[in-house]
């Protein structure tokens, strides 16, 4: 598994973990919370974890919404490596790493198919609006997946999209059973110490030809109405989730509406910041 992390040129590191100790997993949300305390003891006993939660691993962290989670699943809810070390690698021993673990290239075998219509997504339209007119939502992500085939490994896959198009946070994760790729220019959330630090990205515009057209760009996304509206009710929405973990009155947003450029867009960027 490696996992790499570059918010910025000065802080560029990539973690290589491989010959995991023990395995902790689960497909079912309802076991998610027993799965994650066996993952807490193993970081008490100083070992590292490693891996990832899937988005339904949420039904099992709200007692009022694992009665939702009733459709089978292949993939996994939870899945972490335990580690006795981590091996820290830099510039060309990344790309080493990767061309060994490559095998080869990769290449698309198949155009990408969306998993559902226009009819499809126009009835899905007309639902979010009802739920968000009804008060029954604040805000929804609505989202669709791309199904291809590929020749060619995953790393070597992986190697390729990050040739392409380098993002701040990128992952590649081989379970044994499939691979989890993970190129991501957005920080979830960062955690040290008792310090946590979010960083939401709403708002995205096409990048300009040079810095001052980036700039004006940039200026006229701080002052449209819905990009505006996008950012708040993020900011807004993890304000509210990281509040109930937060010391009383720490909660803070030091910038809100910068604009920061990743790859070929403007990607508006808001940060939060509280002491947990």
């Amino acid at each position: 598994m490696l996992v790499e992390s570059r918010p910025d040129p000065q802080h560029e590191r990539a973690l290589w973990f491989h010959s995991p100790e023990q395995l902790i997993s689960c497909r079912s949300a309802a076991d998610v919370r027993e799965q994650l305390q066996l993952a807490e003891s193993a970081r008490a006993r100083g070992r590292f974890l490693a891996g990832f939660l899937a988005y339904e691993a949420g039904y099992g962290l709200q007692p009022g919404l694992l009665s939702l989670d009733d459709r089978p699943r292949v993939a996994h809810a939870l899945w972490l490596g335990v580690f006795a070390g981590v091996e820290e690698l830099h510039g060309a021993a990344v790309d080493e790493l990767l061309c060994a673990r490559a095998a080869g290239s990769a290449r698309l075998a198949s155009p990408p198919a969306f998993d559902l219509d226009r009819s499809g997504y126009a009835a899905d339209f007309a639902r979010i609006q009802d739920a968000l007119h009804a008060g029954d939502s604040y805000q929804i992500c609505h989202s669709l997946r791309a199904r291809f085939r590929v020749d060619g490994s995953p790393w070597a896959l992986f190697q390729t999209l990050r040739q392409r198009q380098r993002t701040a946070y990128s992952a590649v994760i081989d379970t044994g059973e499939y691979a989890v790729l993970s190129l991501s220019p957005e920080l979830f959330f960062r955690k040290r110490g008792a310090h946590l630090e979010l960083k939401p990205m709403k708002g995205t515009a096409a990048a300009g030809r040079d810095e001052a057209e980036d700039a004006r760009i940039a200026q006229a996304m701080r002052q449209d109405p819905k990009t505006r509206a996008e950012n708040v009710m993020i900011v807004d929405l993890l304000r509210n989730d990281v509040g109930r973990l937060a010391k009383p009155g720490s909660v803070s947003v030091p910038e809100l509406f910068g604009v920061e450029r990743v790859g070929n867009v403007l990607q508006m960027t808001s940060s939060i910041v509280a002491e947990v």
